[in-house]
């Protein structure tokens, strides 16, 4: 059985509020939660990924099987890459220099006609913490109670699809 260690990458703000996002195995690929970190106050889980099986040729979220934290000129970012069935899946994680900011970009490339494509979280937190999501070149679901999904916008081509999206933990109200 393959065990890894928890990797964690961190978007700090300008006030102190940190946006963490701690990559960990699960079973065959990385899952990931999204925790808010701000001064005096416990951190409190935001987001956690939904994952699929083994066998599942689409699942719930990316299958992400190889994880490397980089840093870059711009600041620090994980790259992950991965396969389902006979889709391969890459993703990029990067933190926002200066803003409590993670920007998610993810593909898939498929030989076949696909099923479900895109990122689903269980929302653990879904008020007390004030963060939000925000799909860039994505669609933005909830499908169910406690739920979100990220998804390419209609009109993607086959074989390939993309969609980004940031979560932002905003400053501390009546700071500047």
């Amino acid at each position: 059985m393959r065990t890894e260690p928890d990797q964690v990458l961190d978007a700090a703000g300008p006030h102190g509020e940190v946006l963490r996002v701690v990559f960990a195995w699960r079973g065959d690929r990385f899952g990931h939660a999204v925790l808010a970190l701000r001064p005096g106050a416990e951190p409190r889980v935001l987001l956690e990924s939904l994952e699929g099986a083994a066998g599942d040729a689409w699942p719930s979220s990316p299958a992400l099987q190889s994880l490397r934290i980089e840093a870059l000129p711009q600041g620090r970012a994980a790259l992950l890459v991965g396969m389902a069935g006979q889709s391969h899946w890459s993703a990029s994680v990067e933190a926002v220099p200066g803003r409590a900011e993670l920007r998610f970009d993810v593909a898939c490339r498929h030989g076949i006609p696909c099923g479900w494509l895109g990122s689903r979280y269980h929302v653990r937190d879904g008020s007390g913490s004030g963060w939000q999501a925000v799909a860039a070149e994505a669609d933005l679901l909830m499908p169910a109670e406690h739920e979100v999904a990220i998804v390419p916008r209609p009109g993607w081509t086959a074989p390939r699809a993309r969609w980004k999206y940031s979560v932002i933990l905003p400053s501390p109200a009546g700071t500047i």
